[in-house]
């Protein structure tokens, strides 16, 4: 049910962006619009990603039934998935108003790798 949901509203937000893209320029759509592309790209490639590790966990990980695991399992994917996602959307951002220099990518991959070590510990 997780999946399908996540299916459906990752089309809808891959729409969107293929919508902006293809029907406006980022001088024209103005500051909501770019604020409204940002978002519906983070959305996509979240979704995108939590169906991609659901499906790469599934592979990997042997379902044991205890109370509340699966759940527990769905929400950390989730939370994985979201800080991922937040990658490329920070870059396009920089990239935006100045160009990516490689300490940018650089602050951008340490911010990664300390959401997702917080995010596996805390769950």
């Amino acid at each position: 049910m997780k999946q399908k949901i996540a299916i459906t509203i990752g089309c809808v937000a891959t729409l969107t962006v293929l919508l902006i893209i293809n029907m406006t320029t980022p001088s024209g759509i103005g500051p909501f619009g770019v604020l409204l592309f940002l978002f519906s790209l983070y959305v996509a490639l979240t979704s995108a990603l939590y169906i991609l590790l659901r499906f790469l966990f599934s592979m990997v990980h042997v379902s044991k039934s205890r109370d509340g695991s699966k759940s527990r399992q769905d929400i950390k994917l989730y939370y994985f998935s979201s800080v991922l996602a937040l990658a490329p959307v920070i870059l396009l951002g920089v990239q935006s108003i100045g160009g990516i220099k490689l300490f940018d990518a650089c602050l951008v991959a340490i911010f990664e790798v300390i959401a997702c070590l917080y995010v596996y510990k805390r769950f």
